[in-house]
């Protein structure tokens, strides 16, 4: 893959000057002030010297920043780079740059799949792997004389906190093998749940493209969606997907279920892995073919090796099983703690409508919203509320949400209650709707 290395000629420095000696015969240490006095020629020399070091500096930043064009016939392809959460892969990850070149390396040798493909630095140096499912289909191009190749990093990302989240690296491919990596890369993965007031939560993992075309299909078959962000909490399966969609009606899971399969594609996951299975013991016996001999004990091997894989199989599918729902119980619990530690330290307080589930599920950082409810309970008077002019009846108390100040509290006051609805910004008009059939 032809590329172009930004890089700058080594500037050669002038010759030191010959330092003035002294009456004791020694060269003078330092170099004259800059001054009326100061030599010419020396100055020259100095402000030369230091041009030099700047250029040079910048010559060695700039040799990290690798740029190319695509060949003929071929596409640009951003691929994530798996694996680098494993010490000391981290420290290294932090260290890198964006549009700094690095270079995939063939593992045939590795253990976990001969496919393997790494990720390496400039300086040999491994930063990760290549996801299992573009590795099935970049190996073979690889391995027909294109291995090493190169690529740069195009994005990394990481939380507040500077957990790593992810890295991608750009390369070009023939269209070829492009298509053959979109035909077998998982583009979109889904979780939905109802919460405990009756929302319906739509948890998505995909681009931004993909969200937009589920909405859009949800929107035809009579579901729509009243709104849509960037998900900052796991979902009831314990795992952080990218997007979360609130939807609206009275949609159930074998609805959801159905309407991924038949718009979608999407298969539970024993299913794909049978599929796999299927397609690798197909292809295996039709490179064989032609070595019969061997073909009888080579599908003795295979059965056994099923039977070993649908053993291995149905036990990772019990332990997963295991482990979903526990994790399922542990955000259960997570999410019924917040109701009871209101009760606790706020009984005066009464959430309505979907309150609860705001709080439980759409909200980053739930620490404004204890504090200020803790002062509508019980020092109401320090907080600067102002009256819903469509709903007199109601107040206005904003906080912030972990992300941006776009949480709101209403509120109004009974003789021995106060009813707080806890929404955001983006629900306002709904919310007037509410407050104005709710003023008495």
């Amino acid at each position: 893959m032809p590329g172009n290395v930004q890089s700058t000629s080594p500037l050669v420095p002038l010759p030191a000057q010959n330092a003035p000696e002294t009456k004791s015969g020694q060269g003078v240490a330092a170099a004259p002030p800059l001054g009326g006095r100061a030599d010419a020629k020396t100055l020259v020399a100095r402000l030369y010297r230091s041009l030099t070091s700047m250029v040079r500096l910048f010559s060695r930043q700039g040799l990290r920043v690798w740029n190319f064009s695509a060949p003929p016939g071929h596409e640009p392809v951003t691929v994530s780079v798996v694996g680098i959460q494993y010490e000391p892969r981290t420290e290294l990850v932090r260290s890198v740059a964006l549009r700094e070149r690095v270079w995939l390396w063939r593992e045939p040798w590795n253990s976990y799949d001969v496919n393997a493909i790494a990720v390496k630095n400039e300086h040999g140096v491994k930063l990760g792997h290549v996801s299992r499912y573009l590795a099935a289909a970049l190996a073979p191009y690889m391995d027909g004389g294109h291995n090493p190749m190169p690529a740069v990093i195009t994005e990394l990302a990481s939380d507040v906190q500077g957990t790593l989240l992810g890295l991608k690296v750009g390369l070009y491919l023939p269209r070829s093998v492009v298509a053959g990596m979109q035909g077998g890369t998982p583009r979109l993965s889904y979780c939905f749940e109802i919460a405990q007031a009756g929302t319906r939560y739509l948890s998505l993992d995909c681009d931004e493209v993909t969200l937009h075309e589920v909405m859009a299909q949800l929107e035809m078959r009579g579901y729509p969606c009243l709104r849509y962000a960037l998900s900052s909490r796991p979902a009831i399966d314990g795992r952080q997907y990218r997007w979360y969609v609130v939807l609206d009606g009275e949609v159930g899971e074998r609805e959801i279920h159905d309407f991924f399969c038949r718009h979608f594609g999407l298969v539970p996951e024993q299913q794909q892995a049978e599929e796999k299975v299927k397609e690798w013991v197909e292809t295996f016996e039709a490179e064989n073919l032609s070595l019969k001999e061997e073909n009888q004990r080579l599908r003795q091997a295979i059965d056994n090796l099923g039977v070993e894989l649908r053993r291995a199989r149905e036990e990772t599918q019990t332990l997963k099983t295991e482990s979903r729902r526990k994790e399922c119980e542990l955000r259960r619990a997570q999410r019924a703690e917040l109701p009871r530690f209101l009760e606790l330290f706020a009984p005066s307080l009464t959430l309505v409508r979907d309150s609860v589930d705001v709080l439980t599920v759409e909200l980053q950082s739930y620490d404004d919203a204890l504090k200020k409810l803790s002062l509508l309970a019980r020092a109401p008077e320090q907080l600067r509320a102002k009256r819903v002019q469509s709903a007199p009846e109601w107040s206005e108390i904003r906080f912030s949400t972990g992300r941006s100040d776009d949480g709101r509290f209403y509120f109004k006051r009974t003789k021995d209650r106060c009813f707080v609805l806890v929404s955001l910004k983006t629900e306002q008009a709904r919310d007037l709707e509410y407050l104005k059939k709710h003023k008495s």
